[in-house]
């Protein structure tokens, strides 16, 4: 099982234990809900093998997986959060997920990362999740966009022994050099 499903399941399992401790569920019936924008192919794959071998090992627990695509998920969001919210929710890290903490509608999920050792396992992301010092998220997913073309032109991509600019700028003077002028932007 890879580490980033182990690590969901871990998430998954503790979030939900927590949930209904809490006594958050009206029934003895335990229903764990989770709205996803992972409607690509490959993410949601991916989680709906991480849900399957949560179920498998939680049977007691009703897990009540809805996908949204993404265009309708950034409006659907804003009303499943203040009218029934789920358990879990996918959302942009940053600024973006700021947003929602500000409205109070994201939990502070700090004593998760401190003691299921997140902080050193996920390092690079805890900046991204975090909001006056509390994280309020977990990462799921990332997107190397536009990594294929380097790499199918033999062209090294992660070096991390040297500032960002000065690997990015001859790659894009090695591509330029394939494919002509190159429009190019940076982004957060």
């Amino acid at each position: 099982m890879s580490k980033r499903i182990s690590i969901i399941m871990i998430c998954l399992c503790i979030v939900s234990t927590s949930i209904f401790a809490n006594g958050q569920q009206e029934s003895d019936e335990k229903v764990l809900v989770i709205n996803s924008n992972q409607s690509d192919p490959a993410p949601k794959e991916g989680l709906a093998e991480a849900v399957e071998l949560f179920k498998a090992e939680n049977p007691d627990i009703d897990v009540q997986l809805n996908t949204f695509d993404h265009e309708s998920y950034k409006t659907s969001i804003r009303n499943f959060l203040t009218t029934e919210a789920p358990d879990i929710c996918f959302w942009f890290a940053g600024n973006r997920m700021k947003f929602f903490v500000d409205q109070k509608m994201f939990m502070d999920v700090s004593d998760l990362w401190k003691e299921e050792g997140l902080y050193d396992a996920m390092s690079s992301s805890v900046k991204a999740m975090s909001v006056n010092d509390k994280v309020y998220g977990l990462p799921w997913s990332y997107y190397q966009w536009g990594v294929s073309p380097f790499l199918k032109h033999g062209m090294s991509l992660w070096q991390t022994t040297i500032p960002w600019w000065q690997m990015v700028l001859p790659l894009l003077q090695s591509a330029q050099s394939i494919c002509g002028p190159l429009p190019a932007g940076l982004t957060t």
